[in-house]
């Protein structure tokens, strides 16, 4: 997917999560909606290149901080970001 529209969708899976907590199975139906629409996508024929794009990992932090993930992202030119 392009940058711009992960983007967007992380965003607007952020913001849904916040505001949708107290609604998990409405959250649930939505993303999986989503997730299935995305399969579809990858399926296409019309794919964006990311050879050149910025790789992310994205972990939580409740976990707390772990070095592996870190030692992870930089063998896979990658970046790691915590979410808080």
């Amino acid at each position: 997917m392009k940058p711009k529209s992960f983007q967007h969708i992380f965003s607007l899976l952020n913001l849904s999560y916040v505001d949708l907590i107290s609604a998990p199975n409405y959250f649930y139906k939505n993303f999986k909606h989503l997730l299935n629409e995305l399969y579809r996508r990858i399926n296409d024929e019309h794919r964006y290149d990311i050879s050149n794009s910025i790789k992310l990992l994205m972990v939580p932090n409740f976990g707390g901080f772990d070095g592996e993930l870190t030692d992870f992202a930089a063998d896979n030119n990658a970046y790691d970001f915590y979410s808080d």
